[in-house]
């Protein structure tokens, strides 16, 4: 849980600033004459699971960047924080203007924080050494970093400060990241200015990415629900802000943050009925058409059945209380799932085996494969630095995984199973095997060049992508939907499939009935692969016969 952060107001407080925000966002009172319903930017997403809205906040925030991206900043003024009365006059000009420009699309951001233009260039939104009451938005704690050439970058879009472990983590010292930090490690980053605002946005996206890597996961998903809440209050600013910008003039960026809500809004939307339907006894999931194929079924455990004395051998020893998971519930869910469902036992015992051995740290290291150009598109910065780092207290993802049985399989379709042994839910449906395996008759050859299906245990990325695949058109259906195809880096553990991620063989939604390698799956199941990254890394089974023995690679 993060420390309080200065954009967590009073309540008094909030009740004055909302008169300075009806004049910021809405000098005429159309803006909140929109309906609420139908306009995407006006959008209540607070009730989105945590890992959804961080993909709403990421779109937010990549329009962010893109606007300010061409900034022409006021120059840089040295502050020696001499004259309170000046500064403080300076914040009420400053509102005055603000109500103005708003009004004249003259707003601007700086930093993140809403400002305005004057003379063809964004003012700074607050004088460095007081306390800024311009708006909600703006914060009203103090916003210096402790030195005239540091700069508080917006929390509400950047995130917080480091705390004094992720300084020591990024070698930051106080003389040069401000003491503000250590005073206030949740009130926003600090950037170093260097004399000049110019691309100030980019360093605190630079430096905010580089924090959420020391925390090991987005500042987003590390807010308590009570902080949350209180944080949502102001981003709702921020979506006055973007309606009133894209209502005067919808421009290609906006359209691209208009098109990314709605795919999320859709895909959540398209996930909670997946999982309505799932969460009946023995109702199958919508994907209709993929159990027709296979003649399979959706498998749900009923949770008032009580488990019998199935041995704790596979079950016990994976998760404790610290990981946040009720314990009990999660044995005896997955007892149940031994004992009464139609997944293959001999492969879910192989991947709750996998899951114990790494269940506190990355003990299954010692041959795994990950491709070292970490500036391809589908790793996302990933190197085997961060990704240790990722798994340095074990595996995070220990409610959701993925079995693909190669077993039982018609034609170059496999048996897929999701499981989630928190809910507990299960849902079965098909997978697309290599034509390498199973046409070409090359077994599980773990080649390049073979176009075979890699049999293993598998950590994925904790980030998906957009996968582009060799034949765009193919995939332009999906893509109008869904708007992306979402794909999964995958890093196999064993000798039998360490070069998954060198052999470009991820997990990824396709509309082919086969595949190169890839364990791609039917846009029906999408939130599936969101789902494994967004909690990632999570395991993913390739199982079959012959199964190299996990012990082998590990510690």
């Amino acid at each position: 849980m993060l420390e309080k952060s200065f954009f967590f107001t009073s309540s008094n407080k909030k009740k004055n600033h909302s008169i300075v925000l009806s004049a910021l966002f809405c000098f005429s009172m159309d803006c909140y004459d929109d309906n609420r319903k139908n306009n995407i930017f006006l959008e209540d997403f607070s009730n989105m699971p945590r890992e959804e809205f961080f993909e709403v906040h990421k779109s937010y925030f990549e329009f962010f960047t893109q606007q300010e991206k061409d900034t022409v900043y006021q120059e840089f003024i040295k502050s020696d924080y001499s004259n309170l009365l000046q500064e403080l006059m300076q914040i009420f000009s400053n509102v005055i203007l603000a109500n103005s420009y708003a009004a004249n699309s003259r707003s601007c951001l700086f930093g993140g924080w809403i400002s305005f233009r004057r003379n063809g260039r964004c003012k700074t939104p607050w004088n460095k050494s007081v306390r800024d009451d311009v708006s909600r938005s703006n914060t009203n704690s103090y916003t210096a970093c402790g030195a005239s050439h540091l700069f508080r970058c917006n929390p509400v879009i950047f995130g917080p400060g480091p705390d004094e472990a992720q300084m020591r983590t990024l070698d930051l010292d106080g003389g040069n990241s401000g003491v503000e930090w250590r005073h206030n490690p949740a009130g926003g980053i600090c950037v170093n200015t260097g004399g000049t605002y110019r691309d100030l946005s980019k360093r605190c996206a630079e430096m905010s990415k580089k924090l959420d890597e020391a925390r090991g996961k987005p500042w987003i998903k590390d807010l308590s629900d009570e902080d949350f809440k209180t944080f949502y209050d102001h981003f709702t600013d921020y979506q006055n802000y973007v309606n009133d910008i894209c209502k005067r003039k919808k421009t290609d960026t906006c359209l691209a943050l208009e098109n990314n809500l709605r795919n999320i809004k859709n895909r959540y939307e398209r996930q909670s009925r997946t999982e309505a339907y799932m969460n009946l006894a023995n109702c199958p999931p919508p994907s209709s058409t993929v159990e027709q194929v296979l003649g399979m079924k959706s498998v749900v455990e009923d949770s008032a059945r009580s488990p019998s004395s199935v041995d704790d051998e596979y079950c016990s020893g994976i998760v404790d209380d610290e990981d946040g998971i009720d314990t009990e519930n999660w044995i005896n869910n997955c007892k149940r799932l031994l004992e009464n469902s139609d997944i293959p036992t001999d492969a879910l015992k192989y991947a709750l085996n996998v899951m114990k051995i790494n269940a506190s740290s990355f003990r299954s290291d010692k041959c795994y494969g990950m491709l070292e150009n970490s500036d391809h598109y589908s790793m996302g910065g990933m190197t085997k630095d961060k990704f240790e780092k990722l798994m340095e207290n074990g595996l995070r993802n220990k409610c959701q995984f993925v079995i693909n049985d190669t077993r039982a399989r018609r034609n170059c379709r496999g048996s897929l199973y999701y499981i989630d042994l928190c809910k507990p839910q299960s849902h079965s449906s098909y997978f697309n095997m290599g034509v390498g395996t199973c046409l070409e008759g090359r077994r599980f050859a773990n080649e390049p060049g073979k176009k075979t299906t890699l049999l293993g245990a598998f950590f994925t990325s904790n980030e998906h992508f957009n996968f582009r695949g060799s034949n765009p058109e193919r995939y332009a259906d999906i893509r109008k939907t869904e708007g992306e195809v979402a794909s999964l880096q995958l890093f196999g553990l064993q000798e039998s499939n360490n070069g998954a991620s060198e052999q470009l063989k991820y997990m990824h939604v396709s509309p082919y009935k086969s595949s190169w390698g890839c364990p791609s799956v039917g846009q029906d199941d999408s939130w599936v692969v969101r789902t494994l990254a967004r909690n990632g890394p999570s395991l993913v089974l390739n199982y079959g016969d012959n199964m190299e023995d996990i012990d082998k690679c590990t510690q």
